[in-house]
């Protein structure tokens, strides 16, 4: 289980982020700057919460002395809208993203997932639906620098983007996750900072505003005074309940500037390929993908929570012997439920 260190000089949201954590990760939590540099520096965790405006030492000095010590460190900041401007400094010295208050737990938890995935550097898997799509909307953004991708969370769209983003000529250390919350100054602050090219990715939950990611993405990167090799793409996570209403609003953008990518559970080749790979990388000889695929295939279409790529790489982890793998007995009866 991975180790997350909250740091923060109130209690109550230390309390917070250990419910919403628990289960997940191996929480550690230090109250005060100074607390959570020893704690930083003693335990090595795999990611840090760091509010950013604390009395004892300013979140900005706790992530220098982080960064200092691990390089490597990946931090998220947790900040307010005002503050935005210096959350952005700090992710130009090292800090993996910010998020702003109030938070939810999705967001929180997205945030975090992004984080990690970041410290074990993210490797595209590019399936053949993804690589189709990624060609489209590469050359879109060619010319209008924005776009929408909407979908299911897990549904491989920041992977689409990260694609699009590399055909472009982008490097992984000139792209940016920024809250759609408090967009504006870190863009601002990223972009002329930024030697060449640079892209941004705005995560949004379609229930809180659908337009409002794009709204940011679309505003900043075709702004006239802009440089032309800025590029933003609005990711927006859709429930199966909200898909209509977003396709709706998708239609009266400009024309082909929003991208659907459909759930996992409707891409069987993809399904296939994702299977295969997680496989390998897990170094899983005795996996089987004839069995698995329908099964997974079955499990996700029936729960939206399981219709995401994280659970094909839970399916491809286990370890099948002599007997059938329990976990594909598990989806069996999934796949037998109403």
């Amino acid at each position: 289980m991975k180790t997350v260190l909250a740091v923060d000089d109130h209690q109550a949201a230390l309390d917070v982020y250990g419910e919403v954590l628990r289960g997940k990760y191996r929480v550690l939590a230090a109250r005060g700057g100074g607390a959570g540099i020893d704690m930083f520096r003693k335990h090595r965790p795999d990611a840090v919460i760091l509010d950013l405006l604390m009395p004892d030492l300013d979140g900005e000095k706790v992530a220098t002395e982080m960064l200092r010590a691990d390089p490597q460190a990946r931090i998220l900041v947790v900040t307010v809208v005002d503050e935005c401007r210096r959350a952005a400094a700090l992710m130009r010295s090292g800090a993996r993203g910010y998020v702003v208050k109030p938070l939810s737990c999705e967001r929180l938890l997205s945030a975090l997932e992004e984080a990690l995935e970041s410290r074990e550097g993210f490797q595209p898997v590019s399936t053949p639906f993804v690589a189709r799509l990624s060609a489209t909307l590469t050359e879109h953004l060619r010319s209008r620098r924005a776009a929408l991708v909407f979908g299911p969370r897990g549904a491989g769209k920041e992977t689409l983007a990260r694609l699009a983003f590399r055909s472009l000529g982008l490097s992984a250390g000139s792209i940016w996750r920024l809250d759609p919350e408090g967009w504006r100054d870190p863009m601002s602050e990223l972009a002329e900072e930024a030697h060449g090219a640079v892209g941004f990715l705005l995560r949004q939950e379609a229930a809180r505003d659908v337009s409002a990611a794009f709204d940011a993405a679309w505003t900043f990167a075709s702004s006239p005074e802009r440089s032309e090799n800025v590029y933003a793409v609005a990711l927006v996570d859709v429930l199966r309940a909200e898909l209509r209403t977003v396709r709706s609003l998708a239609a009266h953008l400009p024309p082909e500037v929003s991208f659907e990518v459909p759930p996992p559970s409707l891409r069987p080749e993809d399904v296939r390929v994702l299977l295969r790979h997680f496989a390998g990388e897990f170094g899983n000889a005795h996996f089987d993908l004839e069995v698995a695929t329908p099964l997974a295939l079955r499990a996700m279409s029936n729960h939206e929570k399981t219709d995401r790529i994280g659970f094909l790489r839970a399916v491809a982890a286990v370890q099948r012997g002599r007997d059938e793998a329990p976990l594909l007995r598990r989806l069996a009866q999934v796949t037998h439920k109403p």
